[in-house]
């Protein structure tokens, strides 16, 4: 007499066996898993420079450069290009145009409180990189807001230290100086970094008037313009602790990405305006359970919009094509997001 097995043993046995699978995601490959704090910079070909420094404990280590494919979202190759550096306290990277130079900037804790803005560059995708340059001195920690290329060489560089004060460095790169400080100014933390052509806006609430807006605009050929002004509630939304990317295209539009908190539901959005930003009429959701999101923003040669983005404290790497299909790929786990600077090679958008 032959003996059944109980359908509820074999039910059993499936829910307890373990399901085994090979790792295949970038995620899951990623050389700079427990990187502190990333650069990001796309080189010319599809393939995107990602520069960390790996958590390794309270003396720093080292900084590594690995190369993604956005196309595959493989990772290529990864090597260490600066060796023993301390913890940083923030870094960024930027790209001269027209140039196969790298330049990092770095917040380094000093003596006594003291910390660098420290600048080191580099050709030919970081295979070699110089000594570091000081170019501020401060007294207590702060972070790089943005960065951006001047038009005449050299670049402009926003901080924010920890009471919300911010300041607008103008670097120099014909004598390898710091110029004299370009602002200085004390407001809640900035909502809004608009990044557009020659020009960046930074926005600034006021506790008094939530509602109210301090636009301070930076033109790459020098000048500061400061006015107060009402933002659409398109844009900001109706908390103003929500980070932002804004970018202006070739036919004159405007696209922006950020966490819309408008319905309070904490949507990853991007955004069209036709008049300069007045108004946003355009809106679709790439996300909808984002209750925390910090953008980076550019557009390809090919009008496909790439959006590194933090869920969380998870850095997303989305491609929106022309279907809008979302191709999101989680790359890295860290807790904020570097800049975004334009390609090396790919035109103007």
């Amino acid at each position: 007499m032959t003996k059944r097995i109980p359908v509820s043993f074999i039910f059993l046995l499936l829910f307890r066996l373990p399901i085994l699978s090979s790792p295949s995601t970038a995620e899951e490959l990623n050389p700079l898993r427990d990187a502190r704090h990333l650069g990001v910079v796309p080189f010319g070909d599809g393939k995107m420079g990602i520069l960390g420094q790996p958590d390794s404990g309270p003396d720093g280590g080292p900084v590594q450069l690995s190369e993604l494919d956005l196309e595959s979202r493989a990772w290529g190759d990864s090597r260490i290009v600066i060796q023993n550096l301390p913890p940083l306290e923030s870094l960024e990277i930027l790209s001269p145009k027209g140039s196969d130079e790298i330049w990092m900037l770095t917040v380094e804790p000093g003596g006594e409180g003291i910390h660098l803005l420290n600048l080191r560059q580099s050709g030919n995708r970081g295979q070699s990189w110089s000594s570091p340059q000081t170019l501020s001195e401060k007294n207590q920690p702060y972070s790089i807001a943005w960065t951006m290329l001047r038009s005449t060489g050299g670049a402009y560089i926003g901080l924010v230290d920890k009471d919300d004060a911010f300041e607008i460095i103008e670097y120099d790169d014909t004598d390898s100086n710091e110029k004299a400080d370009a602002s200085q100014n004390r407001a809640s933390s900035p909502i809004l970094i608009a990044r557009d052509e020659g020009a960046v806006d930074m926005y600034f609430t006021r506790a008094d008037q939530p509602r109210r807006y301090r636009r301070v605009r930076l033109a790459s050929e020098g000048g500061i313009h400061m006015e107060w002004l009402n933002l659409p509630s398109a844009v900001t939304g109706e908390s103003p602790e929500r980070t932002a990317d804004i970018t202006s295209l070739a036919d004159g539009r405007m696209v922006a990405v950020g966490n819309d908190n408008v319905l309070r539901t904490g949507e990853l959005t991007i955004r069209f305006s036709y008049d300069g930003g007045k108004t946003w009429p355009d809106r679709r959701i790439l996300d909808d359970h984002t209750p925390r999101a910090e953008s980076r923003l550019f557009v390809d040669k090919e009008s496909r919009y790439h959006i590194f983005h933090l869920r969380g404290d998870v850095l997303r790497h989305t491609i929106v094509g022309d279907d809008w299909a979302l191709e999101p790929t989680r790359l890295h786990t860290q807790p904020r997001l570097a800049n975004v600077v334009p390609p090396l090679d790919w035109e103007d958008q």
